[in-house]
């Protein structure tokens, strides 16, 4: 925790704990805070309920999850279904005020609800002693709260994971016209994700004062006119402070006092009492990320963000929270492709590994931070960045680099003398030869030059004598000795090799690409993740034979990948992560051959839909992690040759089973980790009923088809898999 967040300590528990309402001033409860802490006159006990108790003969009572003003929550044993739920039950005693009507408020907007990152409510109603309740998904998992308090702030990286989830979550239920007023960070949930790609999982909770917009019997001046305002004061925005009416655009002002929070240890604005830390958000400015927490270096971008997000005006904020999305989003590819200076610590001296592991401590708890700090400023000075950087260097590399790290020549070479990959003798001859009824290769014995895969998937390090059946496919996954060592390349015969993998190679030296030129029979190319731009793509143009090219995370523009003459050949293409891949949505209907498309985070939304639906050829359509809904698989009805259809982490709710139902041919439904348990029942009972056949993935996969995509080139091998990594592919319903 930064001294400025310990410094305020006071003042912030005197701000979460106060409970006011602008009739009653003076009446403070300090009552301890679950879901949810509002300004609002004094509140009654919660009702109280006992472990083993059963109610309306289905719920039996587990234990007390939290208690908080407006009631109690548990962790409740559904009888009938033998499945654990959550139990939120309003005090008794509130059922004729105010607290009834917000409550049916909060049941109202989240049983509207359905995506992967807000709370599911299955049913509300009264119970036998005439409580309101109702039941909801069981996500648990520490707070946001919790964590800040724990680390004391989060590093950038994860922070950024978190709000895009948050962000599109948000957006989604601003697309329903729900507003939530009350962000803040013991409202955002962090389970464990039983996905090893997704870190966590990210639940926004509580739509206890939500506004549903446009329905007068729950808008803001019925729940305001008896004085009461509603809101956490540490994160109200300077319009609900006032108690003017507020639109969608408060709950993003909010979103950035969470997110200043996350990264700095403390909220943006901090007064003596609630009233004073109101005012402050009216006519105070924030400090900058680096003076919040106490010279902490940030991406301009992110201040940036931050700043744009807590304009006082709501005019001169984002305007909704799939552009704040967007721009975390892009910010976060900027941070994995950069040279960070974590990086850099790792290839210089003893005092950029101690920078570098700052980064590492942040994550531990505070006070023992400052210890291990001490502690590992001496342990350096006795020689440790020797060992780490002579003995382990690609441990280091890997702790701070991540896959898809774009480095300079300087950084290159640093990285070399750091860990040395040998240099090869130079070509005399090249590597095959036809002997009888295989190709035999004399590859050097010293240091492999990767992978050999044959067409089945077998593998075999390309070392010494390795003998291929004389007309069967050949691929290659490179090596790091081979990607330093370019000129081996010139080894290979131009048809040798029918598949090339060096995609996601964190050390590949880019001039490797020109060696490319002359392997003309190569039908399979995977550069994912590495250096590959438009300034390399001509060098493709002589592939006539070309069919698969995998561009996820590279440097390549679609525009320019449009004008190249290999584009009409294509079978499958992979633009995942690529700003411009809309271009490739408009122009699909030129594209006969493509048959397999991926366009994972790509920012393709419900109005590329038509464009994708004029295609006459696409089976394979990953369309994973963007911003598409019902309204836009809609269109997708006449793409009649669609045979699997990924949307994985999109914005889509139940109708789309209506429209999947209506796909002639699909025969692979993909919906990664989407949906709660009950409505993942109704899609597959739909399903079963109007397309018994329609295959339905709950999981995350490669997706990928070569079988109905390239049927005339048999191949099973993993060189086609993007060497990506997918958990910084971060969109709307990603669990």
């Amino acid at each position: 925790m930064s001294a400025r967040a310990q410094m305020s300590q006071d003042s912030r528990e005197n701000v979460e704990n106060a409970e006011l309402s602008l009739e009653q001033s003076n009446d403070k409860t300090g009552l301890p805070d679950f879901e949810d802490t509002t300004i609002n006159a004094a509140l009654q006990p919660p009702v109280v309920l006992e472990p083993g108790q059963v109610i309306l003969d289905k719920f039996r009572i587990i234990e007390l999850l939290g208690r908080g003003g407006m009631g109690s929550v548990y962790r409740v044993e559904h009888l009938m279904v033998n499945r654990m739920y959550a139990l939120k039950c309003l005090s008794k005693t509130q059922t004729n005020d105010a607290g009834w009507r917000r409550f049916q408020n909060e049941a109202k907007a989240a049983h509207m609800l359905d995506h992967a990152n807000l709370i599911r409510v299955y049913e509300f109603g009264l119970l036998p002693g005439g409580q309101p309740f109702f039941l909801m998904e069981l996500v648990e998992g520490p707070t946001l709260s919790d964590e800040v308090k724990r680390l004391g702030h989060l590093p950038l990286k994860r922070a950024l994971r978190i709000f895009i989830h948050v962000a599109f979550a948000i957006q989604y239920a601003h697309e329903h016209k729900v507003i939530h007023r009350d962000l803040k960070p013991s409202n955002i949930m962090l389970a464990k994700s039983q996905y090893e790609h997704e870190p966590e999982l990210v639940k926004v909770v509580d739509f206890g004062i939500a506004k549903l917009t446009g329905v007068d019997e729950f808008n803001q001046q019925t729940l305001t006119k008896t004085g009461e305002i509603f809101g956490s004061p540490l994160y109200m925005s300077p319009e609900q402070c006032i108690g003017v009416a507020v639109d969608h655009r408060s709950d993003l002002y909010s979103l950035g006092c969470v997110f200043y929070e996350t990264l700095t240890g403390a909220p943006p604005f901090i007064g003596d009492s609630a009233l004073s830390t109101m005012m402050k958000h009216q006519t105070d400015r924030a400090l900058s990320l680096k003076e919040a927490s106490l010279g902490n270096e940030f991406p301009q971008e992110m201040d940036n963000i931050i700043e744009k997000t807590l304009h006082k005006d709501p005019n001169d904020r984002y305007q909704s929270a799939q552009a704040l999305a967007e721009d975390l989003i892009e910010l976060e590819k900027r941070l994995d492709s950069a040279p960070v200076p974590a990086f850099r610590a790792a290839l210089g001296s003893a005092a950029q590994k101690l920078e570098a592991k700052k980064t590492t401590l942040a994550h531990m708890p505070n006070p023992f931070a400052m210890l291990a700090f001490g502690a590992l400023t001496f342990v350096l000075g006795l020689g440790l960045s020797y060992l780490l950087l002579k003995q382990e260097p690609e441990k280091v590399l890997s702790e701070f680099s991540g896959k898809n790290l774009k480095f300079s020549k300087e950084e290159r070479k640093a990285a070399a003398k750091l860990n040395p990959v040998p240099e090869a003798k130079p070509v005399t001859n090249f590597f095959s030869t036809k002997k009888g009824e295989f190709l035999e290769f004399q590859f050097p014995q010293d240091k492999s030059l990767g992978l050999i895969e044959q067409k089945n998937g077998t593998q075999r390090p390309a070392r010494g004598l390795v003998k291929v059946p004389l007309g069967e496919p050949i691929g290659l996954r490179t090596s790091d000795f081979l990607l330093q060592n370019p000129h081996l390349m010139e080894g290979f015969r131009p048809d040798d090799l029918s598949v090339l993998d060096f995609g996601g190679s964190r050390r590949l030296n880019v001039e490797i690409f020109p060696h490319l030129e002359r392997l003309t029979g190569l039908v399979i190319l995977n550069v994912s993740g590495t250096e590959f731009g438009d300034a390399e793509l001509p060098l493709l143009k002589n592939m006539t034979k070309l069919r698969y090219l995998n561009l996820a995370t590279t440097n390549v523009s679609c525009q320019a990948l449009l004008k190249s003459p290999i584009i009409d050949n294509l079978n499958c293409l992979d633009v995942t992560c690529t700003d411009d891949a809309k271009l490739i949505a408009a122009a699909v209907y030129r594209l006969p051959n493509l048959r397999q498309l991926v366009m994972g985070g790509a920012l393709i939304s419900d109005a590329d839909m038509k464009n994708l639906a004029r295609s006459k050829s696409i089976k394979v359509l990953c369309l994973a992690s963007n911003m598409v809904t019902d309204k836009g698989i809609a269109q997708l009805v006449p793409l009649k040759t669609l045979e699997w259809l990924d949307l994985s982490s999109t914005n889509v709710k139940l109708d789309v089973r209506k429209y999947a139902a209506q796909m002639p041919n699909l025969r692979i439904l993909e919906m990664g980790n989407m949906f709660g348990e009950e409505s993942r029942e109704e899609v597959i009972n739909y399903l079963s009923r109007h397309r018994p056949h329609l295959k339905i993935l709950w999981m995350n996969t490669d997706t990928h088809d070569l079988e109905a995509a390239m049927p005339e080139f048999v191949w099973h091998g993993d060189s086609v898999s993007p060497h990506i990594d997918f958990a910084r592919i971060i969109a709307p319903s990603r669990q």
